[in-house]
This record gives structure tokens, C-alpha cells and sequence, in this order.
């Protein structure tokens, strides 16, 4: 018995088929050619052809195409990215995730970058998550053009807005009220272009 994929096969993380591509084409915000691109580059980081990434590849594949990722956020990815919870990624849930933080609504993105950030699955962003937080954030912001210091204020003051009762953690639902009517904040988060 084989175990090679035939790329027909669609719910089991076998290779893609076209109509896997043209099913992804309507459920993500991604062009066919995107898409086939993206293949492209599962496919090579797939090692043992088994039409998913485990860990190892995924983390290859993230090194390979973004910057300065590093392996602490290539493992939250990589939680993240396994929506079935396999322990595997397949390139129906990389396509998925990728949409959603490239091309997705606001609070999709808002949502995602929330998840990304709760390291201990808590429901909510504690305060040594929240530093993390400030810490991307201010880097952004110097990126922008601000200065240490207003970096700095700017964005404390952004993340006091967004903690709306003061308790200093932060709940889904905050964050993404706060999101949806604090544009920087997905700015300062890198997933929004200025």
C-alpha cells in the first residue's frame, strides 16, 4: 500500500488539488497565482512529501520568507496555524492563516494578533504578555519616525486605552474593541501598512 499522496485528496493534508486551490481562492483573500506561489513553497519545505509541515518545516519555511521571525514566534505561529490541533500544518490552515493576517478584516487581524500574543492560551494578555506587546510595538513606532521618549508614551497611552477597566489585563474583547477604534494600534502591530 502507498503511501505517496495522489494530490486528490483533500481533508487529510495530502498535497493540494486544483479544486483545493479553487475552493481557497474563495475562501481566502489570495489570487490564484498567490496561491500556487504559496504551493510552491509548501511543497519544497514539505521534506517527506507527506502534504503537511510539521514543526521543523514549518519553522524552515517561516525563517525562509520572514524576516527576523524568531523561534519563540515561529512556535505561536505554528499553535496557531494547526487549527485541527495535529500537531501538523496543512496548506489549506497556512493559506487560511496567511489571509487572514496579510489580507484579512481588521478584526480578524485583531483577533489573530491576540491569539498570537497570549502565550499561555489564558483568554487574555497579562501583563508579561502586554510588555511583549509594548516592547513590538515601540519598535514599530521608532521605525515610524518617533523618538524614544514619544514612542514610549504613545504607546503606553495605547495600551491604557485599550485595557478599558484599568486591570491591567486585557480581554479578547477589549483588544479588539479597542483595535477597531484605535487604527494605530494594528499599525504599531506591523500587521497594517501606515
Amino acid at each position: 500500500v502507498s503511501t505517496q499522496s495522489t494530490g486528490t485528496e483533500m481533508g487529510n493534508k495530502q498535497h493540494s488539488s486544483k479544486n483545493e486551490l479553487a475552493e481557497l481562492v474563495k475562501k481566502t483573500s489570495f489570487e490564484k497565482n498567490e496561491l500556487e506561489a504559496l504551493l510552491h513553497g509548501f511543497r519544497t519545505a514539505d521534506k517527506d512529501n507527506s502534504g503537511s509541515l510539521d514543526k521543523k518545516e514549518f519553522s524552515i519555511l517561516m525563517k525562509k520568507h520572514v524576516k527576523d521571525c524568531t523561534d519563540d514566534t515561529i512556535n505561536r505561529l505554528f499553535f496557531i496555524f494547526d487549527t485541527d490541533g495535529d500537531k501538523t500544518v496543512s496548506f489549506k490552515e497556512l493559506a487560511t492563516s496567511l489571509s487572514i493576517i496579510g489580507k484579512g478584516k481588521p478584526e480578524d487581524k485583531l483577533k489573530f494578533m491576540f491569539n498570537l500574543f497570549d502565550e499561555d492560551g489564558s483568554g487574555t494578555l497579562d501583563k508579561k504578555e502586554i510588555v511583549v506587546i509594548i516592547k513590538q510595538m515601540k519598535a514599530v513606532a521608532l521605525g515610524l519616525g518617533r523618538t524614544e521618549e514619544t514612542a514610549e508614551l504613545f504607546v503606553k497611552g495605547l495600551m491604557s486605552k485599550i485595557d478599558s477597566n484599568n486591570d491591567g489585563i486585557i480581554s479578547l474583547k477589549e483588544w479588539v474593541d479597542g483595535g477597531m477604534t484605535t487604527p494605530s494600534l494594528l499599525i504599531l502591530l506591523g500587521a497594517e501598512s501606515y
